[in-house]
C-alpha cells in the first residue's frame, strides 16, 4: 500500500496517465483476453435470458426479426449486469497490479468475496456521482421559476454545483484505486478519512492537467463506443443469419464495455502512482 508520507513535490504528467493504461493492458494481455472473454461471454448469455440483446437495443427494425423484451424486468437484468461488471472490476484489478498471482486465483478472490461487495458500493457511489450533472440538469430544465429573485439565485447557484462534482471527483480518483486494494468496508472509510486531504494537497496546482487528462481518455472510450455501434448497427450487407450476427455484436460490445472498465481503473491506478506514491 503506498505510503502517506511524499516526499518533495509531486509531478504529474498527462502523457504517463494516458499510457499506462494502454500499456498495463497490453503487458498484461493474456490475462485480460481471458477475463475479458470469460465476463464478456457471461454478460452477452445474461442479455439472452432476458431478451436484450445488442439489435433489441440499438437497432429497433432488426429487433422486429428477433424475440426481443421491454418488460419491466429490465431493470433487474440492469442490476445484474451493474454487479458483473463490479466483478470484473475487482477482478482485472487484481490481475492488473499483481505480477504473482496466488497460486489459485478463483479461491483467493472467494475468500475475499467481502471485496466484490466494497467494490460494487464504490461503483455505485462513483456512477451516482458522476450523474449529478445530469441530474441537476433535468432539475433546472423542469422546474418552475421562483418569482422571487434571491430564492431562484439560491436555488440555481446551489443546483448549479452539481455540473461541478465530476471535475472534482477527478481529483480523487487516486483515492478509488487506493480503495480496490482495501481489505474490507472499514479499511475503504479509514482510508478516506485518512488520505483525502493527502490527496487534495498532492492534486493542487494540477487540476488542469488531471480535466486534460481524464477527458482525452473519455474521448478515447467515445471512440470505442462509436465505433462499435457504427460497425454493428448497419445490418444490410451481412452475409450471414441475423441471430449469429446478434451474437456476434453482443458479444463484441461487451467485450469492448469491459476494456473501457479496464482502462478506466488502470487510468484511476496511474493518478495513485503519482499522487499517492512516494518518489524514489
Amino acid at each position: 500500500m503506498p505510503k502517506d508520507k511524499v516526499d518533495g513535490e509531486k509531478k504529474y504528467s498527462v502523457v504517463k496517465s494516458l499510457i499506462y493504461p494502454l500499456w498495463n493492458i497490453s503487458d498484461n494481455l493474456e490475462r485480460f483476453l481471458l477475463c475479458g472473454g470469460l465476463f464478456a461471454l457471461v454478460l452477452t448469455l445474461l442479455s439472452y435470458i432476458f431478451n436484450q440483446t445488442y439489435l433489441c437495443v440499438f437497432n429497433p427494425d432488426a429487433a422486429k426479426q428477433l424475440y426481443c423484451d421491454s418488460s419491466y424486468l429490465y431493470v433487474f437484468y440492469f442490476v445484474l449486469k451493474l454487479i458483473l461488471c463490479s466483478c470484473f472490476i475487482t477482478v482485472w484489478h487484481y490481475l492488473a497490479v499483481h505480477q504473482t498471482l496466488a497460486e489459485n486465483v478463483y479461491v483467493h478472490l472467494l475468500r475475499n468475496w467481502k471485496n466484490f461487495c466494497k467494490d460494487f458500493c464504490l461503483f455505485l457511489i462513483f456512477i451516482v456521482l458522476n450523474l449529478i450533472p445530469a441530474i441537476s440538469g433535468i432539475v433546472l430544465l423542469f422546474r418552475e421559476p421562483n418569482p422571487v429573485w434571491q430564492i431562484e439565485l439560491l436555488f440555481f447557484t446551489f443546483v448549479g454545483l452539481g455540473f461541478v462534482v465530476p471535475f472534482v471527483l477527478m481529483r480523487f480518483y487516486a483515492l478509488f484505486a487506493e480503495s480496490l486494494d482495501a481489505d474490507g468496508f472499514c479499511d475503504c472509510f479509514l482510508l478516506w478519512r485518512q488520505k483525502t486531504g493527502l490527496v487534495w494537497r498532492n492534486t493542487a496546482g494540477y487540476g488542469f492537467k488531471i480535466v486534460f487528462s481524464t477527458a482525452l481518455l473519455f474521448i478515447l472510450i467515445l471512440v470505442f463506443i462509436l465505433s462499435v455501434n457504427t460497425t454493428f448497427r448497419n445490418i444490410s450487407n451481412i452475409s450471414i443469419s441475423l441471430q449469429f450476427y446478434d451474437f456476434i455484436a453482443e458479444f463484441v460490445f461487451n467485450f469492448v464495455t469491459l476494456l473501457i472498465f479496464a482502462l478506466v481503473v488502470n487510468f484511476m491506478e496511474a493518478q495513485r502512482s503519482q499522487i499517492l506514491t512516494e518518489k524514489d
